[in-house]
């Protein structure tokens, strides 16, 4: 059995390769996952007032032209408007009901990450998923900091362009997160919220009652908002239900958010400082697992 440890540079190895000149995978696998998204967000929600978040959530494109995006900003919950790790993790889910074998399951997480247009978070978690499931099925042992700390090192190998973006970090730290309190969901969803807020100051300071809000606002998020708004995507009938719920989501965000409205500079520091945290907090989870 191979040790856990000689797998990293294994690993680097074999991603460097494969973004050979010679071979291009991600680059030809991109050009027809531009495609793929190109078609859902010229058909998914284009006649809701709330297409902006249809196509978020369904096809991964950007939140920021949406008038409640600020908003979101604030009440520190703008992440779950990028289609990203957690969205990948529910579609694993979702998947599993009907059908156990992984092959469908890897091939309807390959087709959704196509449709994103291949984003960080998203390829990232796809690529934790098969490494996940490669240490279980040949009994390798690895720990989930190692898993992650793969996952991550290999997405940059197969595009270094995301060392400049923030989704990879952000989406690399909300999975480490998971790490520290594994048997405690609400816990969890706490880290994930302090773990982000440093890398989050690039897009303005959040709300002080925006660790409130995403206890609260997350489980009804992920367990009915987010899956409805997925199927009213791709059954437009479906909106005629999931609208005015967004409707009044939004009224209650806005109302919660009223009293405490405020508003600071976001403040900008180079990318280097965003991927020390994100290698410290790699760092933490290693030896907090090493310890237990």
């Amino acid at each position: 059995m191979l040790k856990p440890l000689p797998m990293l540079p294994l690993a680097l190895v074999m991603s460097l390769l494969w973004v050979s000149k010679d071979l291009n995978l991600l680059n030809s696998l991109a050009v027809f996952g531009h495609k793929l998204h190109g078609l859902c967000i010229d058909h998914v929600g284009s006649t809701s007032p709330w297409s902006h978040i249809y196509k978020a959530l369904s096809c991964g494109s950007g939140i920021y032209q949406f008038k409640g995006a600020a908003l979101f900003k604030q009440l520190g919950i703008i992440h779950l408007f990028v289609l990203s790790g957690a969205h990948i993790v529910f579609a694993e889910r979702v998947l599993y009901r009907f059908s156990k074998d992984s092959r469908k399951i890897f091939i309807g997480l390959i087709v959704l990450t196509l449709v994103t247009g291949i984003k960080a978070p998203a390829f990232r978690a796809l690529t934790h998923w098969c490494l996940k499931n490669l240490s279980i099925k040949n009994e390798l042992n690895w720990s989930p900091s190692l898993s992650i700390a793969m996952t991550g090192f290999f997405c940059l190998c197969l595009n270094p362009t995301w060392w400049l973006g923030l989704s990879l970090p952000l989406s690399w730290v909300a999975t480490l997160s998971f790490c520290f309190y594994p048997n405690s969901q609400s816990k969890s969803i706490v880290l994930v919220y302090l773990l982000s807020l440093p890398l989050l100051l690039n897009l303005g300071p959040a709300s002080p009652i925006s660790i409130l809000v995403n206890l609260l606002f997350s489980p009804i998020f992920f367990s009915l908002l987010f899956p409805l708004t997925w199927l009213s995507g791709m059954v437009p009938a479906l909106q005629y239900f999931c609208d005015p719920l967004w409707e009044f989501s939004l009224n209650l965000l806005s109302s919660i958010n009223a009293p405490v409205h405020f508003s600071l500079t976001p403040y900008k520091y180079p990318d280097e400082y965003r991927w020390f945290y994100v290698f410290l907090i790699q760092g933490l989870c290693y030896f907090k697992e090493r310890k237990t």
